[in-house]
Formats: structure tokens, sequence, C-alpha cells
């Protein structure tokens, strides 16, 4: 399971007592290359610092970001735990040739199922290139490219912790990710996701990679096309295709890879 999500401004993140706009805090001590330490790689439970298969470099602070209406909404709605640390991020920052190999993020406890990470695109810095975010299932049957510097605002994008992934290595320029294990209620850990915005926005709802293919009247749409899905690489004011085996319509950019969000063991987190 997949969701993108673009997240409204302004929001904001907190760090050591101090509070700044999600944009702004680009400006403050804590972007500094000073606050970045390389970033270990979890192998065979152990953290490591291991370049040939993790190169990025993780904020020595924490930063607590309370998102916008449109995520705590879909939070609420899939029983995801918010507040208190469950709000809390780490900054990781991948420079030039920088690279993060195929993996699973490591299963911190029954009930983290899910990565989320918020990409923001700060403009007075240089636009990167490369880092795409790679998403694979389990058995290779889906296939997701994402590039968020095509993005000229905050998203959110949420996977599933049994889905293999990787970022490919960056061409020029920085780029700044914050990321958090997502938890569920522990009563409702079996349960079906809910897209939050649907009833809001009377947006079509996503279904399962199993039903046959069909293609939305909207600008946004999944359609098959071999074994492969393309994820939304286009800004949101325009939008993308999504592409994929036997998939459904997907009515705007929030695209569901999967009608449930699955369990699995993980590797690396």
């Amino acid at each position: 399971m997949f969701k993108i999500i673009p997240l409204e401004v302004p929001f904001y993140v907190n760090v050591n007592a101090e509070k700044f706009d999600i944009y702004n805090i680009q400006y403050s001590k804590y972007f500094k290359d000073e606050n970045f330490k390389r970033t270990l790689a979890g192998i065979n439970n152990t953290n490591t610092l291991d370049l040939t298969q993790r190169s990025s470099w993780t904020n020595n602070n924490t930063f607590t970001i309370k998102t916008p209406y449109e995520s705590e909404m879909f939070f609420e709605q899939n029983k995801i735990l918010t507040g208190n640390s469950y709000d809390n991020y780490t900054l990781l920052k991948y420079n030039k040739d920088d690279f993060f190999k195929n993996h699973l993020d490591t299963k911190i406890s029954d009930n983290h199922l899910y990565t989320c990470l918020i990409y923001v695109p700060y403009y007075d810095k240089e636009k990167y290139v490369g880092g795409d975010l790679i998403l694979n299932d389990s058995n290779n049957l889906v296939h997701m490219s994402f590039n968020p510097s095509n993005y000229g605002y905050p998203v959110m994008i949420i996977f599933s912790i049994d889905m293999y992934h990787e970022v490919l290595p960056i061409v020029s320029g920085s780029r700044y990710v914050y990321k958090k294990p997502l938890f569920v209620d522990t009563r409702y850990v079996s349960n079906k996701i809910v897209d939050a915005l649907d009833d809001n926005y009377n947006r079509s709802k996503s279904t399962s990679l199993n039903d046959e293919a069909t293609t939305s009247s909207s600008t946004s749409s999944i359609k098959s096309n071999n074994n492969h899905t393309n994820l939304a690489d286009s800004s949101f004011s325009t939008r993308k295709n999504v592409t994929g085996k036997k998939t459904n319509n997907a009515d705007d950019e929030l695209c569901d890879g999967y009608s449930q969000w699955n369990q699995g063991e993980g590797g690396d987190y």
C-alpha cells in the first residue's frame, strides 16, 4: 500500500522549543552541515556504517511536526497513532552521490505497519537531480518510481512496511526528507485502509490491484501497462498518470497501490 498526500501550507516544525514554518526552517542553524552525521544502516539487527548499502546523513535533532488537516484526518480514520512522540520525525539529507539500496524498514513492534515521509521543496536551495524513491512489492509485481524534486510544495508519502524501497543516487544538489514510523492502534491492526478524503472531497476511492484495469475520466488515472507502475512525477497542479498491472482508477493525487495495507517483517529502518 502506498499513499500520496499533498500538504497545505503553512504548517510548522518544532525543535528544541523553537518553532519554524516548514519552509523557513531551512534558514536555521538546524540545517547547517554540522548538525548532520552519517546515517547508520540496520544489517542483521545491528546498526552499522556501511556506505556500500546506505550513504546519507541524519540530523542530530528530533523534529516534531503537526501536519495539516489532510494527513491528520487520514491518520484518524485509519487509527494511526498521533500526538506526543508519535509526531516526532527524523530529518535525513542526501547529498551528491548519496543513495540507499533496496531494503525493508525494520519493524519496531507488531503495530508498526507503515513508514511516513515528508518531502519539502526548499526554493532558495539548488534543485536536486536524481534521488528517486523506488517502491516494490514483495512479489516484484508492482514497481513505482517517485521523484519528489518535481513537486512544488510539501508532499507526504506513506507506504506499508512490507514494501521494498530504495533511493537512487543524487546527481546534483541535496535532498531533504522527514521520516517517521507509523503505529496503528492495536485494536485495529487488521483493518483495511480507509481513504479519509473521499467523503470530504467527493473523490473516487481506489480499489484492489486485482480489479480489472480502468481509466478515470480525471486528468490523473491508473491504467494497464505490463507489470510496472510509474508514480506521479509531475507537480500536483498538472498531475501525472499512474500505471500498473490490473489496476483501477485513482481520481486524484492520493493514489492507493493496494486496497489493504499489508503487514510485513522489516530489515532496515
